[in-house]
């Protein structure tokens, strides 16, 4: 969470919507485990995954910063 909340604030993913996604997704399944495996269970691990991929996408698409310098924020 602490890594989301950190991406959030610095607005590094071009689309925030994708760090919310995995600030809030991502840790759901572990507070879900003790739970019966279940429609809702499948669809929040389905979740996560389009959440860490979409992520990863924004991420690789982003500009690459220069060595040394100060990276802005990705808007």
């Amino acid at each position: 969470m602490l890594f989301g909340a950190s991406a959030v604030r610095a607005g590094v993913s071009p689309r925030a919507a994708a760090a919310w996604g995995y600030m809030v997704a991502l840790p759901l399944p572990a507070l879900l485990a003790p739970l019966a495996d279940t429609v809702l269970t499948s669809g929040l691990h389905v979740v996560s995954g389009v959440t860490l991929m979409w992520l990863a996408a924004d991420l690789y698409a982003a500009p690459a910063v220069a060595e040394g310098a100060v990276p802005t924020a990705v808007r």
